[in-house]
């Protein structure tokens, strides 16, 4: 990723500048979409968790412990869609 980014800035001509912002963007792309996969699959092992405290353990404390960061992470998350979608 930063050598994408490092070659956008040296290239010379128009051509590479445009080829090599097109490896940029998908790079940049990929990398956006694994952290976001990273964190659907924290809140599914956080959600899971919580569903185990809950039924297994009986303790409601530790459930909603979990249950709190979840939402938080939601809530978040939520945040960050409505500011995308303001620009």
């Amino acid at each position: 990723m930063r050598e994408n980014k490092a070659s956008v800035k040296n290239s010379r001509t128009r051509d590479a500048i445009i080829k090599a912002h097109e490896e940029y963007t998908v790079a940049n792309r990929s990398v956006k979409r694994s952290i976001r996969a990273d964190k659907r699959n924290n809140l599914e092992i956080l959600a899971t968790k919580a569903e185990e405290a809950e039924y297994k353990l009986g303790s409601v404390l530790h459930h909603q412990q979990i249950s709190r960061k979840v939402s938080q992470a939601k809530e978040a998350n939520k945040g960050q869609q409505r500011r995308s979608n303001s620009r």
